[in-house]
């Protein structure tokens, strides 16, 4: 049993339901409507299991800094094996790319091994390099609002990529956030995160800058008419929510605290999802 609980931490649940939330996100504010077809369920498979992969690879080549930021996770706690994580990697790959191919689309069939390439890169190479390896992880998150447009109509809709700009911006800033609860071991292994490469507070600055921007995009589809009324009652609250962990992120310098407030923001970037799934519906 504890096993089965390793192999389903260490890629992180939350995230992989994110990215399944963005599909369906991208799905709707391109249609506006939902319908659960094979293409829409296997895009879903496709961003989740694709996700898990990236976290898996992610700890395997985290391992050493594990030790020191998250020494409670499987792999640095012993709970699973780097070689049986190796081939859990693999078998996720797998299962993405053959689910890829019920999406009954020719982007969505090219666009996952791009994805896997781009995934090897950053957790091997382009992470060291700090906020460009923050950069490719935000662009993969937007991707998902992307892959759910191109399912619905085919195609990328001007305001769909609205929403993916929010969803980056958000995520970029979360990613910057991590870098300062992270220094520690990331200077041992020398990532030249914002926060090691600028300071902390320039860090600070910028994930809340990040944040910040997210929260303005928000604004235009209530603007431009995108959304339904619900919309315009979640976002607010959502947007209150940014601005908090925002205010807390600078006030405070406690790393334990800083990093609640990093887990925090990876819920509220689940409530925008949601929001913009219920916010996208023409009703």
């Amino acid at each position: 049993m504890k096993s089965i609980k390793s192999y389903i931490k260490i890629i992180r649940p939350t995230n992989c339901v994110m990215m399944g939330i963005g599909i369906v996100s991208g799905y709707i504010i391109a249609s506006g409507s939902i319908t659960f077809s094979i293409e829409l369920i296997a895009g879903i498979i496709v961003a989740a299991t694709f996700t898990a992969f990236a976290n898996v690879t992610n700890d395997i080549t985290d391992y050493e800094i594990d030790k020191i930021n998250q020494p409670h996770r499987p792999l640095p706690s012993g709970e699973i094996s780097r070689k049986q994580a190796i081939y859990y990697s693999i078998f996720l790959l797998i299962l993405g790319l053959f689910a890829s191919m019920f999406t009954k689309n020719i982007w969505f069939v090219l666009i996952p091994p791009f994805v896997a390439i781009i995934t090897v890169l950053y957790n091997v190479y382009l992470k060291k390099y700090g906020f460009i390896g923050n950069t490719v992880v935000s662009f993969l998150v937007a991707l998902s609002l992307v892959g759910g447009s191109i399912i619905a109509v085919k195609y990328i809709t001007s305001y769909t990529i609205i929403f993916s700009l929010m969803a980056f911006f958000a995520n970029l800033g979360r990613e910057v956030h991590k870098g300062i609860v992270d220094v520690e071991g990331d200077r041992t292994k020398g990532i030249r995160t914002v926060a090691i490469a600028k300071g902390e507070k320039y860090a600070k600055i910028a994930a809340i800058f990040f944040y910040m921007l997210a929260v303005v995009l928000s604004i235009i589809p209530a603007i431009e008419g995108l959304t339904n009324r619900y919309y315009l009652i979640m976002v607010p609250v959502v947007a209150l929510l940014f601005i908090s962990s925002s205010l807390k992120l600078w006030k405070t310098d406690d790393k334990s605290e800083l990093r609640k407030e990093k887990d925090k923001v990876r819920v509220w970037m689940l409530l925008a999802m949601l929001t913009f799934i219920i916010g996208g519906l023409r009703l």
